[in-house]
């Protein structure tokens, strides 16, 4: 884990309200894995004092770009979003996409990273022939790393309100995906543990998951009827991603656990819902 300074490459608008953030990342500073999350000081004001989680939602070793997917709705995340260099384009009528050149400084944001554990630290995971990766929401990022990075065919199965929060295309390329929303505008009508239904998903699979944690508790209760293996990545605010604010102490049968000591990801089970 390493507490560096960083520059942007790029931040990109993919939807309402969401937007994809690369920045440098060598693998020296220690290699992000699927499952693994970073802590961002989006300035050096005293405001916001703290730092925000963010999980990692791809890393490339080659270009030394790692990148997070993240939502626009707070202090914070409006400030990131707000983060580009001297020189903006829009191309083909395509949400903006800031861009730097070599002559540009690019501004820079201080990242603790990476924390956390992995969706796929359990040896017993071996055993299963295919993985449903879902996400709802802002849990995407996590979910398509996931997905590129899968030991096992893959399926990634992600949850919108509605189409208008349905990223672009290119978010998606090479992964099997299946879209769902609420109001039936793009993809299945109707939430991810409803499209599962519809599947021959058996305890033969694994369910990993990150999203709204209604989501994750609907998903526990069908995986434990079919007895199939879930592993779920929690979503708490997280003060100093180190373990030791306790702010991001969540229930389980072992008693209560760190998010960003223990976690974020966990068997299902264990998690008092």
């Amino acid at each position: 884990m390493k507490d560096i300074e960083v520059e942007i490459k790029r931040n990109e608008k993919i939807s309402a309200d969401f937007y994809k953030l690369s920045f440098f990342w060598d693998k020296s500073f220690g290699e992000p894995v699927a499952g693994n999350f970073c802590e961002i000081k989006v300035n050096n004001l005293t405001a916001p004092t703290l730092r925000r989680p963010f999980a990692f939602s791809g890393f490339d070793a080659q270009t030394q770009t790692a990148e997070i997917i993240y939502q626009k709705r707070g202090t914070a995340t409006n400030i990131l979003a707000a983060k580009q260099s001297m020189k903006t384009t829009i191309e083909n009528s395509e949400p903006f996409v800031v861009q730097f050149e070599d002559d540009v400084i690019s501004e820079k944001i201080k990242i603790l990273a990476p924390i956390g554990n992995s969706f796929y630290y359990d040896s017993k995971i071996s055993d299963k022939k295919r993985i449903f990766a879902v996400a709802g929401g802002v849990g995407l990022g996590p979910i398509l790393f996931a997905a590129k990075t899968a030991p096992l065919p893959t399926e990634v199965i992600a949850g919108f309100r509605t189409e208008d929060f349905v990223p672009n295309d290119e978010i998606f390329a090479g992964i099997r995906t299946t879209l769902c929303t609420d109001d039936g505008s793009a993809g299945f009508c109707g939430n991810v543990v409803e499209y599962l239904k519809t599947t021959n998903i058996n305890s033969d699979d694994l369910i990993i998951a990150c999203g709204p944690t209604p989501m994750l508790k609907a998903l526990h209760d069908f995986a434990s009827q079919k007895n199939i293996m879930c592993k779920i990545s929690m979503e708490e605010m997280m003060a100093c991603g180190v373990g030791a604010c306790m702010g991001c102490v969540c229930e389980t049968k072992y008693g209560n656990k760190r998010v960003c000591k223990e976690g974020p990801v966990f068997d299902s089970g264990e998690i008092v819902f």
